[in-house]
């Protein structure tokens, strides 16, 4: 085995902490500085050694949400200018969608599905991977017709049109599910174009960025995502305001 010079061993070190946003901690024991710092000590003593596949385990469970976020972008960015194959190993599925060009989603041990961000939350192969990426509404409904892979579901006391996973195996009167994310369903106050659906707001939570909503529709409780929340909200706070709820795609 090669002994490395201490001078390349300093070159390698500052070159490496460079990388990581931390150029002139050399000094610096780790428990002197901050979470995010620490993790970043940590990724630098990964790559130093130049190696050429990155293992990260939960690497941002234990930072706050605002930390956790800044350090996510770092490592994506940090792992395309290296251009290190990188397995990323989390329970956060928008820390998933946000550091990932491929995802597998697994259950009991085994991989259930496969592909990008887009293709497991607009595409899910299964309710355990609707479920399991993002928050989503499942409806019951009964197929009403199928045509090609486009299905017409009787649900919520109307028909709505969908595209099925599998349309081949389908036919009129199965029980299916329609997934509906929250923010795919639009709301508006007092009622809506001709072909909505009435809906009883239960609950409203403004969180800044978005006002969440539980709405009440033929039995069914739907959560509802509305992202342009400024002072114009749809839908007043009181408990029994009534708002149209379009059908979803």
């Amino acid at each position: 085995m090669r002994k490395v010079p201490a001078a390349e061993v300093r070159q390698r070190v500052g070159e490496v902490l460079a990388l990581v946003g931390l150029a002139g901690y050399e000094g610096q024991f780790s428990g002197q500085l901050s979470g995010g710092e620490q993790q970043r000590v940590a990724l630098a003593r990964a790559i130093v050694i130049r190696p050429r596949v990155l293992l990260f385990d939960e690497p941002l469970s234990n930072l706050d949400a605002k930390l956790r976020v800044q350090m996510r972008h770092e490592i994506r960015d940090l792992q395309r200018r290296l251009a290190i194959t990188t397995v990323y190993v989390t329970h956060d599925q928008e820390e998933a969608m946000a550091v990932s060009d491929r995802i597998a989603v697994m259950n009991e041990g085994s991989v259930v599905q496969e592909g990008s961000a887009e293709d497991l939350y607009h595409r899910p192969a299964s309710q355990f991977v609707a479920q399991f990426v993002g928050r989503v509404n499942l409806v019951a409904g009964r197929v009403a017709a199928v045509a090609g892979d486009a299905v017409t579901v009787a649900a919520l006391g109307t028909t709505i049109g969908a595209r099925a996973v599998r349309a081949r195996d389908l036919a009129p009167g199965d029980p299916v599910r329609l997934v509906v994310r929250p923010e795919s369903i639009a709301i508006a106050a007092g009622g809506g174009a001709d072909g909505s659906l009435q809906a009883t707001v239960i609950a409203r939570t403004f969180l800044g960025e978005k006002i969440e909503y539980l709405l009440r529709c033929a039995g069914e409780t739907l959560q509802v995502v509305r992202y342009d929340a400024g002072p114009g909200a749809p839908c007043p706070k009181a408990r029994t305001s009534r708002c149209a709820s379009r059908k979803m795609p």
